[in-house]
């Protein structure tokens, strides 16, 4: 039994994998009562069988609408899937950490780093998992999903594994579940794919969300210098936590992402544009909590955060 944090666009498209393989799945909604035993939701997946339109080369979408069990803190909870913000994940554990197995699985699935030692603060014994996934999702109306692009999935442990260490395994849940929410995959060192996904992240996100841009638009030579002074402070943060990442690469990295994703808003940008709070804390904040551990100063991550706090405060 897959538990599910949330209602949220990628909590619901995994919800739908969920269901297409058969697996027994139910959510976690904040809204959860006696008589709420089912929560209707709406999606519109990609079309994998290809059907193009003729005249925009596009995916065509079929909206599909499934019935999913609600939780009921009756039982006790065995494999918990954690796609929310990351700023939710402390609340929420905390919460639901009575209801946990000793041994349970937590499959945290989140922009930006900073949240295994709260999760391991409530939940010292669990089995963490760490996921990354590229799909596009937004939801226009709550439980209504629109997949926007197909991307792919990343599963991995918490410890990175070494030559002289035996390789840690995925556990019959995890692999169900790539194999449901696919394409996935399993990464021993999927804190390389954490840090590449933050680096893209302290740079789209902030930018878009102040500028009010989609993501495209920081593909234009007027943002390139300033992408690149955030990405030289990145290289020299993330070296001195071990990841020895080429500059040109990473930056090679957020220009793709950003054309690849041009049409787009980021989630940040949406975040301040709907008046909700941002996860920059566990992103650019992250950074800066790390360069401080080694007495380092990051000027332009900096100014980022300060913006962007600035405006959450507004």
């Amino acid at each position: 039994m897959f538990t599910i944090l949330g209602g949220g666009s990628i909590g619901s498209l995994i919800a739908w994998a969920c269901a297409k393989s058969k697996l027994e799945y139910q959510l976690i909604l904040r809204q959860n009562s006696a008589k709420q035993l089912t929560q209707t939701i709406k999606i519109e997946p990609i079309n994998l069988s290809k059907h193009h339109s003729s005249q925009s080369g596009e995916y065509q979408n079929k909206s599909q609408v499934f019935e999913a069990a609600v939780y009921q803190f009756d039982k006790l909870i065995q494999t918990l899937v954690v796609p929310i913000k990351a700023y939710q994940v402390e609340s929420a554990i905390k919460q639901i950490a009575p209801y946990l197995t000793d041994n349970c699985t937590i499959i945290l699935l989140h922009n930006g780093l900073g949240t295994i030692q709260t999760v391991k603060q409530y939940c010292p014994t669990a089995n963490i998992i760490l996921a990354t996934t590229t799909h596009a999702a937004f939801q226009p109306h709550k439980y209504s999903t629109i997949q926007t692009g197909l991307g792919e999935s990343f599963f991995g442990p918490v410890q990175l594994t070494n030559q002289y260490e035996t390789k840690l395994l995925p556990t019959p849940a995890v692999k169900a579940l790539m194999s449901a929410f696919k394409p996935a995959c399993w990464d021993d060192n999927i804190q390389v794919r954490l840090w590449e996904k933050l680096a893209i992240n302290s740079v789209i996100n902030p930018l878009t969300a102040l500028a009010n841009i989609k993501n495209g638009t920081l593909t234009q030579a007027e943002y390139l210098p300033k992408i690149k002074q955030l990405v030289d402070e990145f290289c020299e943060v993330s070296e001195l936590e071990g990841f020895k990442f080429e500059p040109q690469k990473i930056l090679n990295l957020i220009l793709t992402v950003a054309k690849n994703t041009a049409n787009n808003y980021s989630s940040m940008n949406q975040d301040i544009h709907h008046h909700r709070l941002t996860e920059i804390d566990y992103i650019n904040g992250y950074l800066l909590k790390i360069a401080a551990k080694h007495q380092l100063v990051l000027p332009h991550h900096q100014v980022l955060f300060d913006q962007i706090k600035q405006v959450e405060t507004n």
